[in-house]
């Protein structure tokens, strides 16, 4: 979404009154593995619904902005990968979970613009002999659902570098690294993560065909034909 010369990422309703709006940072230059300082230093901001009113978050200000795209020149051929992130996830009780790949820190941010730190990346990005990317795939009041990879991908394979999933208990502070399954499959290959996703119709009436399917999902795979319509399957954390 473009507005006033700004190109925004994620966007989530914040209250009556304010949208919560992220501005990533693409960085076009040939070298992809060094932190970048750009202007946009504070890249969360709340925009007027009414107005369009941009009213940048200065309680977030990252110290410098690490790209997430990556480009490759070939000739006169460019190919570029984005490392696409969820960098705002709304919790109860008026909360939300801010971050980006700039920040070695995680946080609630509330209503009232109060932001509080849940969970610190070690180490930093100036200790990393190699830039790893962390980021949130999904939260709530007692998990922190964390994916990291190196900031790499290999363009003559098309293969990005591996991802390590990992999970904190907000209550102990553990960190533990964790694969998800669904209990409705048995298929190690069928792939599973902390959060709603859309199931390839095709994909269900294989695993169906093959007798790899269990209770609901099961039925659900019953009705369908390989040209239906994705399935939505919902993730609820407790």
């Amino acid at each position: 979404m473009m507005l006033r010369g700004l190109t925004l990422g994620t966007i989530i309703d914040y209250d009556k009154e304010n949208l919560l709006a992220y501005e990533p940072y693409w960085n076009f230059s040939r070298n992809n593995k060094k932190e970048d300082k750009k202007k946009n230093l504070t890249p969360f901001m709340l925009i007027a619904k009414q107005t369009g009113r941009v009213d940048t978050l200065k309680e977030f200000k990252n110290k410098y902005r690490v790209s997430s795209l990556i480009w490759q020149q070939s000739g006169k051929r460019n190919m570029a990968v984005f490392f696409a992130a969820k960098n705002i996830i709304p919790l109860p009780n008026d909360l939300f979970v801010v971050d980006n790949f700039s920040s070695d820190t995680i946080f609630e941010l509330s209503r009232d613009r109060e932001l509080t730190p849940i969970c610190v990346k070690t180490p930093s990005l100036k200790e990393m002999s190699e830039m790893m990317l962390t980021q949130v795939i999904n939260a709530s009041a007692k998990w922190l659902f964390l994916q990291k990879q190196l900031r790499e991908f290999d363009f003559e394979s098309q293969k990005p570098a591996k991802q390590t999933s990992l999970l904190v208990d907000r209550s102990t502070k553990s960190i533990n690294e964790y694969t998800l399954r669904n209990r409705e499959v048995s298929d190690d290959d069928f792939k599973v993560v902390p959060n709603n996703i859309l199931a390839n119709s095709g994909d269900l009436v294989e695993l169906l065909e093959d007798g790899k399917l269990s209770g609901k999902l099961k039925e659900i795979a019953e009705k369908l034909t390989e040209d239906d319509n994705p399935v939505l399957m919902k993730v609820t954390l407790k």
